[in-house]
């Protein structure tokens, strides 16, 4: 017996075990009407694509496009070390909506990240003054402020 895989159009693949069991009509039916699961528990998952952020609580879900391709820009850059250019994109985003918190918090980050506590805590508060139910981000901005604090 030999297996045979078959390429539906919406792109999800069907194992058809022991080709003796369907007729010529439920392979037509099968490329007819994709999405039909012929074969008890076989589903089809669409895989999600998760991008890597600076922040690790999510971000606001009411924020502009151009603000939001504008920080995902920033943790690329961020993830591959460049720091200069993380920060002049988020500046970018600052000029567009200079109160979004996420984006005060990310620079508090790059600054954190490059040993540059004192500029980590004035973007963490900076962050802080502008967030009102986001508990998880004001812990996370008030690592900065603590550790800004301790040092002499």
């Amino acid at each position: 017996m030999q297996d045979r895989w078959i390429t539906v159009p919406d792109k999800t693949v069907v194992r058809l075990a022991m080709s003796r069991l369907l007729s010529r009509s439920a392979l037509i039916l099968l490329l007819i009407l994709p999405g039909i699961s012929v074969i008890p528990g076989c589903t089809y998952v669409q895989p999600v694509k998760i991008q890597p952020s600076i922040l690790p609580v999510a971000d606001n879900d009411d924020m502009p496009s151009a603000l939001t391709d504008l920080m995902a820009q920033a943790d690329q850059q961020y993830i591959k070390g460049e720091y200069q250019v993380a920060l002049s994109t988020l500046e970018r985003a600052l000029r567009i909506k200079p109160r979004y918190p996420e984006v005060w918090s990310r620079m508090a980050q790059v600054y954190a990240s490059q040993g540059e506590t004192k500029q980590a805590q004035q973007h963490a508060e900076r962050s802080n003054s502008y967030i009102k139910r986001n508990d998880a981000l004001k812990a996370f901005n008030q690592q900065f402020i603590d550790t800004a604090q301790s040092q002499p």
